[in-house]
């Protein structure tokens, strides 16, 4: 299904924006010296397409792309979890792009589970272990794949919400003319 949406910028230029949802949802816009994902200035011109902005590049059940590997690389990062490949940005942004990613206002709950469970999983390692010189790379390693594990079980439970955002995202695209 596709639709565009021809109107006028702020100086009065052609502005159109081009609507998607065949494999995945896509919003793009096409103005005087700039094209692409310009979702701040659609929202300038149509507030009513922020759920169309928010689903953007998920797939039709509304699952965000890379939804595990992506949400990950932000959340770790958030919680303090040090991984071979992080962002750059400090742990407020990355919470930020995380809630972003997820389509969540706040992400604070599930930050103290992850942290939580990375914990956890450190604490597990025998005590006897710790005369080891590889022992603090082993605790990370248990609790990595402990707070991964449960993000995994987090990220499972958002997908009906996400069902529903993509039905919703559906009808609106539907309702345009």
């Amino acid at each position: 299904m596709k639709k565009t949406i021809a109107t006028k910028d702020s100086e009065g230029f052609p502005f159109t924006i081009k609507i998607e949802a065949s494999r995945h949802f896509s919003i793009t816009a096409d103005g005087l010296h700039r094209c692409g994902c310009l979702h701040d200035e659609i929202l300038k011109y149509r507030l009513d397409l922020k759920p169309l902005v928010d689903i953007h590049l998920s797939d039709l059940d509304g699952v965000p792309m890379h939804a595990e590997a992506n949400g990950w690389y932000w959340l770790a990062k958030a919680a303090e979890i040090p991984q071979r490949w992080e962002p750059e940005q400090d742990t407020q942004t990355c919470l930020k792009y995380f809630c972003q990613h997820v389509r969540l206002p706040n992400c604070l709950a599930i930050l103290d589970a992850i942290k939580w469970e990375y914990q956890r999983g450190r604490e597990s390692v025998a005590l006897s272990e710790i005369v080891s010189p590889r022992c603090e790379e082993e605790r990370h390693k248990v609790g990595t794949a402990k707070a991964k594990e449960l993000w995994g079980k987090i990220m499972e439970e958002m997908r009906p919400r996400w069902k529903q955002e993509a039905q919703a995202a559906l009808k609106i695209i539907e309702e345009i003319s």
